[in-house]
């Protein structure tokens, strides 16, 4: 209100400096009173108060404070603000004194608020700590309904530990039954398996035509059609013999191939295995325990398919590695094969060995055998399904 006055009487002023002096007593006094206001300026220590309490806000603020920080005397300081203030145009000077107003007003609403608390914590000195009391009487009684919901109120009955003892027995027989099933999945699943649906279930006929270049074992009453994997390596090395088998059925090496004469090519696959193993070929021989004494299956070698007739069935020990070695004159046989897996299905106990005499063509137009590479070692088992998920990440 001030400064609106005091501008328009100073445009007033500046406008008819001469012509309206002393022709208005009234507006001449209420002149000579605002600028007897705005000639003085609000004291440096209360500015210096004032930054202390708010902050730096504006650049005379600033200038205050930097006074403040030098080392000169108070009357210097408020020498200097004088001066400053008094070289300031007028409306520099209103945001002077706006500034101490607005500081002016705080001040006095703090004060007012802490009379109010005091007032208030002198009436009711607990209030202080009510709060705290309440939360920590809430923490506790939060804390005793716990133990009471635990421990049932400190007197546990009989059903209790019934209840503690079943969920336990509960829980421990789920763990055992999910590590059971990762090791031995494989005897559960077995029945269900159908390894291949491709060859209809019927005895072969054939006129010796020729067929595809792949290798493959036909076996009709099983309705399994699957190729057959040759490669080098060393039957005694068990980690090689399960990587091939994961291929599909293998041919051992240095026991000959189909179209030879005195030579018994043995064949393996597995059974089944575990369902968190690699491989393709985990289920091939699943069902290879149904083939019986006369029937019959075919092996497909180089554009030639070589159909044999089972006579020997035999369920043996897993050591009984002289079945990789037997010869067609032992059975008085001119070529033969043999096919191997284990048994029953989804163990690795046994093996059963299936011996199958060549029925065609005719075995006597067979090559002659070649000669057979020696390995330098012997395995001291025939290989089994390969090792289960746990025995692999823990070597057991």
């Amino acid at each position: 209100c001030y400064n609106l006055k005091r501008m328009k009487l100073k445009k007033g002023r500046d406008d008819n400096s001469n012509s309206n002096a002393g022709k208005n007593p009234a507006a001449d006094l209420i002149r000579q009173k605002i600028d007897q206001l705005y000639d003085s300026e609000p004291s440096a220590i209360e500015e210096q108060k004032e930054i202390e309490s708010s902050g730096t806000h504006s650049k005379h603020q600033k200038f205050i404070a930097e006074l403040s920080a030098s080392d000169e005397s108070l009357a210097s300081i408020q020498q200097k603000w004088h001066e400053y203030y008094q070289s300031l145009p007028e409306n520099e000077k209103h945001q002077v004194w706006q500034e101490y107003y607005e500081q002016h007003s705080r001040a006095k609403k703090l004060a007012k608020q802490k009379e109010i608390e005091a007032i208030s914590l002198s009436e009711n000195p607990k209030s202080a700590s009510h709060k705290h009391d309440e939360s920590a009487e809430s923490m506790a009684d939060l804390k005793h309904k716990v133990l009471n919901k635990v421990n049932a109120g400190g007197k546990l009955k009989a059903k209790h530990h019934v209840k503690s003892i079943v969920f336990a027995l509960s829980f421990a027989s789920f763990i055992t039954l999910v590590l059971f099933f990762i090791t031995n999945n494989q005897r559960f699943i077995t029945p269900f398996i159908q390894p291949s649906q491709k060859v209809a279930a019927a005895p072969f006929i054939t006129d010796g035509s020729s067929v595809g270049p792949e290798t493959k074992i036909i076996i009709p009453k099983l309705n399994l059609e699957a190729n057959i994997v040759i490669e080098d390596f060393d039957p005694a090395d068990y980690n090689a013999t399960w990587d091939i088998l994961e291929k599909g059925v293998v041919m051992y090496p240095n026991t000959g191939v189909p179209g030879e004469k005195d030579r018994n090519p043995v064949f393996f696959g597995h059974s089944s295995n575990n369902i968190f193993n690699h491989g393709v070929a985990k289920f091939v021989f699943v069902r290879l325990h149904e083939l019986e004494i006369g029937d019959t299956y075919a092996i497909n070698y180089k554009g030639t398919q070589y159909v044999y007739k089972v006579f020997g069935r035999y369920v043996v020990d897993k050591t009984a590695v002289e079945y990789l070695d037997k010869l067609p004159a032992e059975y008085g046989k001119v070529a033969m094969s043999t096919l191997i897996t284990c048994d029953p299905p989804g163990t690795g106990y046994k093996r059963l060995i299936l011996q199958g005499e060549q029925i065609s063509p005719n075995p006597s137009e067979n090559a002659a055998p070649k000669a057979l590479t020696q390995n330098t070692s012997t395995p001291a088992e025939v290989p089994s399904n390969a090792p289960s998920l746990l025995e692999r990440l823990f070597n057991w």
